[in-house]
This record gives structure tokens, C-alpha cells and sequence, in this order.
């Protein structure tokens, strides 16, 4: 299997620096794809509500998405609560804006797998493991423990179902 590109690899810290230490590391990563309208608007709402009310002092929040391309990093590690939430608001507008006319978002063409991605769509859960391993193979290099909170719609057994 072709492996998921993942653009803006997270910044690895040079020996010394001590900016995570201490710190709970924290990655949202929005499996987006195929995603129903309702469901998107429950995991930024949820995304919000963490950020405004549950995140303390001792937490780095990371967001990544998935869209059917791949794993990208949209936001690296930030205590900053108005960038997070300003990211995903605007991650939220994007969703809004790829919208089907059935409710669910859609891949516009070829991807990370080259030029027949078409066949391979055929292998959704296939492609969502591949990018989930990408985003957390990026984050293995920092030292400090690191938790994934998946946000999706589950995975599909084929592209039919």
C-alpha cells in the first residue's frame, strides 16, 4: 500500500528544548471523510466545547484532518485557545463548503494514491488506517506521552456500505 502523505509534519524539538515537557500532549484528528453534516457539526462542536471549557493550563492541543487525501496537520501543538478555535471554525467553513447534495462530503479527484484513485476508493477503511498510521508515525519522534482523539463517522467495510 502506497503510503499517506502527510503535509506540515509537526515540529520535532532540537535535544534540550523543554516546551512539551510537563505538558499533556493533545491531537484532534478529524476524520472528515464521508462524514454526514450532522455528525460534522457534532465533532467541531465538541472540538469547541474542549477548548473553551475542558482544556487546562497543562495542555498542547495539535489539529489534524483527514479529507480523503490524507493526513494533514492544520494547527501544530498550541495552548493558544483563540488559534484553535479560529482553526476550527475555519476548518468547519471548508467542511461546509465541500458539502454534497446528499449531506456528505466527497474526495474531488486523485490523491495521495496517484492517478487511479478511483479504485482505491473502493477501500475507504483502507485509506482512513493508512493516513490514521501517517499522522501518528509523525508525532512518534516527541519524547512525551501523546494522545490521538479521533473524531469520525467509523469506517466503512467497503465503498458501498
Amino acid at each position: 500500500m502506497a503510503p499517506v502523505t502527510q503535509a506540515d509534519p509537526i515540529a520535532i524539538p532540537r535535544p534540550g528544548d523543554v516546551r512539551y515537557r510537563g505538558r499533556r500532549l493533545l491531537v484532534f484528528y478529524l476524520d472528515l471523510y464521508g462524514m454526514p453534516f450532522f455528525d460534522q457539526g457534532r465533532t467541531f462542536a465538541a472540538a469547541r466545547t474542549f477548548v473553551s471549557t475542558r482544556m487546562s493550563a497543562a495542555d498542547l492541543v495539535a489539529l489534524m484532518v483527514f479529507e480523503g487525501r490524507g493526513a494533514r496537520l492544520r494547527l501544530d501543538f498550541t495552548d493558544d485557545r483563540a488559534a484553535l478555535l479560529g482553526a476550527i471554525g475555519q476548518m468547519e467553513i471548508e467542511a461546509g463548503e465541500r458539502e454534497g447534495p446528499l449531506g456528505v462530503t466527497w474526495d474531488p479527484g486523485g490523491g495521495a494514491f496517484g492517478g487511479d484513485d478511483e479504485a482505491f476508493n473502493l477501500f475507504t477503511a483502507d485509506r482512513q488506517l493508512a493516513a490514521l498510521l501517517t499522522a501518528v508515525a509523525g508525532f512518534a519522534p516527541l519524547p512525551e506521552v501523546k494522545t490521538l482523539i479521533y473524531f469520525g463517522s467509523g469506517l466503512r467495510a467497503n465503498g458501498a456500505e
